[in-house]
């Protein structure tokens, strides 16, 4: 397994946290940049030809990291996600180029905010993009925005649409797209490969980082969560955010942060069940072991909030 030297797990920053719609355009206004860290960037080895990749960038308030995972086909590569902007987005590029002259022939977008499509730019012409119809939606609305600046990326209009499920052959590697539900975008979509057992999460997984929620439906967040858990055959899910891992841990992992939303919810739900209002539960609520994690003091708040709405009936 080729891997850098396992650097700090540091917070997400306010690229998690930004409200559904705005994250393309935050990622063109003010571009997150790659961190000179120790141990980062990683890249790990997944399985034969599989790898995964992960930086520190700055944005606004800190560190945070990212990951995306890309597969080396017969005839091409696989890309499942980008960077937020140009500059490390072009990292990922030359990296791959470092083990295949095999050119980038696939992306698949998993989740359409900006901290993985502001750099898209910095990814080859003529690639074939999928995405789902939420996330196709979102990134339309942001690029008709009058914030959105000229020139940026945008969605290529022959992008393949894939809805709950598309299997392909790309370069003899079969791959597995899928929407098991709304996650931490709505629109999140999942990368399956069957012959590895991998599954890529995108941000429907963020690896011991408290729960981002503010453009999530709590609930549906961790339904969507066991559904991937209850796919038995899978081996390594790859998060978005946090420490990419191979085999039995990465599903601990993943386990853990679901059962961190179900706890996140309960806990919100008993305070509201009290009768107590917004801010009183702000005032109250203990986070417990999930007080560690990576942005629990924003993360919690905007759980609290979150979890209220749903609770009342106030989110779509």
């Amino acid at each position: 397994m080729k891997q850098f030297p396992f650097g700090m797990m540091a917070a997400l920053a306010c690229a998690l946290v930004a409200a559904p719609g705005v994250n393309n355009l935050r990622a063109q206004e003010t571009p997150s940049v790659s961190v000179p860290t120790p141990g980062y960037p990683r890249l790990t080895n997944l399985a034969p030809n599989v790898y995964g990749y992960e930086e520190m960038q700055s944005l606004d308030r800190g560190l945070f990291s990212t990951g995306v995972m890309f597969v080396v086909t017969n005839d091409g590569v696989l890309l499942v996600d980008a960077m937020a902007n140009p500059t490390a987005t072009k990292e990922v590029v030359d990296e791959i180029a470092k083990i295949t002259p095999k050119p980038i022939k696939w992306v698949v977008i998993g989740s359409d905010h900006g901290d993985h499509t502001g750099g898209n730019s910095a990814l080859p012409a003529g690639v074939t993009y999928y995405v789902s119809p939420t996330s196709k939606a979102t990134l339309e609305k942001a690029e008709a925005s009058p914030r959105f600046k000229a020139g940026a990326w945008k969605l290529p209009e022959d992008a393949v649409v894939v809805g709950d499920h598309k299997t392909l052959n790309l370069g003899g590697e079969e791959v597995e797209l899928m929407f098991l539900g709304p996650g931490h975008t709505g629109g999140d979509m999942e990368v399956y490969l069957p012959k590895e057992r991998i599954l890529a999460m995108s941000e429907v997984y963020l690896n011991h980082v408290f729960p981002a929620m503010r453009s999530a439906t709590p609930t549906k967040w961790v339904e969507t969560s066991k559904k991937a858990l209850a796919m038995k055959d899978v081996t390594t899910y790859v998060p978005a955010h946090g420490e990419i891992i191979a085999g039995p841990a990465s599903r601990a992992n993943f386990e853990a942060f679901t059962k961190a939303m179900e706890d996140v919810i309960a806990n919100v739900t008993a305070l509201h069940a009290k009768g107590l209002t917004v801010d009183q539960a702000l005032a109250q609520v203990q986070w417990g072991p999930y007080d560690s994690w990576a942005m629990s003091k924003e993360q919690g708040q905007t759980a609290v909030r979150r979890i209220y709405m749903e609770l009342n009936g106030e989110l779509k």
